[in-house]
């Protein structure tokens, strides 16, 4: 099909505010069919102040820019096709006000009648337009500092200049003439991207070509996979490049690097687990989303990572963090959430995922990450991982709910279902054709979930998604002879949800011995019994994390007739370790704590005359297995305790 070629873009942008006659020499032809349609049709409840965008629905976008990294400007075109979902007499982008448009042309005329305020630019049209149709738009300016660095300039190696974008959720329009909503995903795109000679920019799809006229050169990147708006992006320096093809289940994936020269050793020795990822990725949820293009990393000056559409941006080559933005390829980008309310199907997922990366890849990792990440749900977890406040920008992105509590989420559906349901779950949402390269919500992942396990699990999300909190268990046990004796006890932190129902892992240990049971825990206040062929030492709730609860306690019930009886309280344990002890006719009691090499690592004496309970401080402990030992005048008792 006819395209711009790079030598007129460069003469686009170059004489922006020249003659009319010349802006319309690039408004080239576009070949309905070429690309493959996808658009989503439900609006998105965010409310930001956007555009009334919802009369159209974007075909393809023909962008032009020219930027300097050295300079806080940006001077270019948006050329935008799009399919009336009405008959149209004027649509709008969102645009902010910040920017100027010089102009708009529609079939090759200057148009006079456009707005530009409030954020958003409004094209009247000459007439009412009901099929396929196109419209270009000129600005230049010096785009605003909002979100989270939507447009920025910054330096690398101290004085080397640097130029990113970061449109994720509402700063598209700080730079780029855009369709914000989460409601409709440009089909194709071409992105040229001018820069003065001796830099690099990369962005979404193939770069195709590049031309120097004179002091500049023009980057030519494709991309033919529908995109969402906030994941079109560009990234300049002088970067090294360094590309390499990964294997996988479905063909090889061409992987490109653009990273900052000063730091070629650390990205050269990134190959190795790109490669496993991909392929790890692959083998879980199907194709690399993007496999005829490419997938690859750009080095930017931000503190973190996002995942633009085939290329990521990251400030490091970061383990975790290259495992959690490659994880957006698959939910977030092939799968997107249909409203920023629902932006823990992006970032949960990808918080998830990179902890299996630890599970499978690098499994010493998996328990601390499992503990840190309880850490972080256990600290937000009065809230909801439903987003309650779409209009901030901090809440859309709560570390504690949107990730943590979002990845936790996954992880607890895992232990619900098992991981046979669980994965199959994953990888049928992952391909559903009426999903990918689109928008999904909550809902539709519950019903694959369901579908692959044979389970309602309305209760479950009601309690997890749309409520926040979490319970702490109370366990008591007594041993007769092989009988065990439990009850399970459980007290909500949110009122909203007075009880938890679920399947809790209960650790049974004794000399040389272990073993789990599974308690269906319907009502607080339970009773089980079960039949153990070992005499029981100690015992501990969900020593495996599989659950979100805190501050549980195990207490070991005297048998008929005895005294001065001691207990440890707390297992797992995450900040305090509670020795519970009958005080009567007490005169010294010993505390002792040893890891799992006999190291001793806290020796305390509990004074008398304290009452039934004492507490210790163990949170600087790391997370492991210990061994606690109480002493008295007439017991001690030897109980493993698990930290989180």
């Amino acid at each position: 099909m006819p395209r711009a070629s790079v030598s007129s873009v460069v003469f686009m942008v170059s004489f922006l505010l020249s003659a009319a006659g010349l802006r319309a020499q690039i408004c080239h032809s576009f070949e309905p069919g070429t690309y493959t349609h996808h658009s989503y049709k439900t609006e998105s409840a965010d409310s930001i102040g956007l555009a009334p965008t919802g009369n159209y629905d974007l075909v393809y976008h023909r962008i032009a820019v020219q930027v300097d990294p050295t300079v806080r400007h940006i001077a270019g075109s948006v050329t935008s096709y799009f399919r009336p979902l009405t008959a149209l007499t004027e649509m709008a982008f969102d645009l902010t006000d910040s920017l100027s448009v010089d102009s708009v042309y529609y079939h090759g005329v200057r148009l006079t009648a456009f707005t530009h305020t409030g954020n958003a630019i409004t094209i009247d049209f000459p007439a009412a337009i009901s099929s396929l149709d196109s419209v270009s738009v000129f600005y230049s300016g010096v785009p605003p500092q909002n979100g989270f660095g939507s447009f920025m300039t910054s330096t690398h190696y101290d004085t080397v200049p640097l130029l990113w974008t970061l449109s994720e959720p509402y700063g598209a329009r700080d730079w780029l003439p855009s369709k914000m909503t989460l409601t409709d995903k440009i089909d194709s795109l071409d992105f040229y991207i001018n820069v003065p000679d001796g830099f690099r920019a990369g962005s979404n799809g193939v770069m195709t070509d590049s031309e120097i006229v004179g002091s500049t050169i023009t980057y030519h990147w494709r991309h033919r996979y529908p995109i969402a708006t906030y994941l079109i992006g560009m990234a300049v320096s002088n970067y090294e490049e360094h590309a390499f093809r990964a294997a996988s289940p479905y063909g090889d994936i061409t992987v490109l690097n653009y990273f900052f020269p000063e730091e070629e050793t650390e990205w050269l020795a990134t190959d190795s687990n790109v490669a496993h990822v991909l392929q790890l990725y692959s083998a879980l949820f199907g194709p690399y989303p993007f496999i005829r293009e490419k997938y690859g990393h750009a080095e930017f000056g931000w503190g973190g990572g996002m995942e633009h559409q085939t290329m990521s941006f990251v400030v490091a080559p970061d383990f975790e963090l290259i495992n959690h933005e490659m994880a957006h390829q698959w939910f977030g980008d092939k799968l997107t959430c249909d409203s920023w309310s629902e932006i823990w199907l992006n970032e949960g997922f990808a918080t998830y995922l990179s902890g299996i990366c630890y599970e499978r890849l690098a499994p010493e990792w998996w328990y601390a990450w499992r503990s840190s990440t309880l850490r972080r749900v256990i600290n937000g977890a009065n809230g909801t991982i439903l987003c309650d406040d779409t209009a901030s920008v901090a809440r859309i992105f709560d570390n504690n709910l949107s990730y943590s509590k979002g990845a936790y989420l996954l992880h607890m559906i895992r232990w619900q279902i098992g991981d046979s349901a669980f994965f199959a779950a994953l990888k049928s949402y992952a391909t559903d054709p009426a999903l990918i390269y689109s928008f999904s919500k909550t809902t539709l992942l519950k019903a694959h979930f369901e579908t692959e396990s044979g389970q309602d699990l309305t209760g479950f999300f009601d309690q997890w998604f749309y409520n926040g909190g979490y319970p702490s268990y109370a366990l008591d046990w007594s041993q007769q002879g092989s009988s065990l004796s439990m009850q399970l006890s459980q007290a909500s932190s949110n009122v909203a949800v007075p009880f938890f129902k679920m399947r809790v892992p209960v650790r049974i240990y004794g000399p040389g011995r272990d073993t789990t049971l599974v308690l269906d825990h319907t009502a607080s206040g339970m009773e089980f019994t079960t039949v153990i062929d070992f005499t029981i030492d100690s015992v501990a709730i969900d020593p495996e994390l599989w659950l979100v609860s805190a501050h549980n306690t195990v207490r070991k019930l005297p048998a008929p007739g005895a005294e001065n009886f001691l207990s440890v309280l707390t297992n797992p344990v995450r900040d305090d370790l509670v020795i519970w002890y009958d005080s009567r006719d007490q005169h010294h009691v010993s505390l002792d704590l040893y890891d799992m090499d006999g190291k001793r690592l806290l020796a305390e004496d509990i004074p008398p005359g304290g009452g039934d309970y004492y507490t210790t401080s163990v949170g600087y402990l790391p997370a492991a297995v210990y061994v606690v030992r109480v002493t008295s005048e007439h017991r001690t008792v030897t109980q493993r305790i698990v930290k989180w």
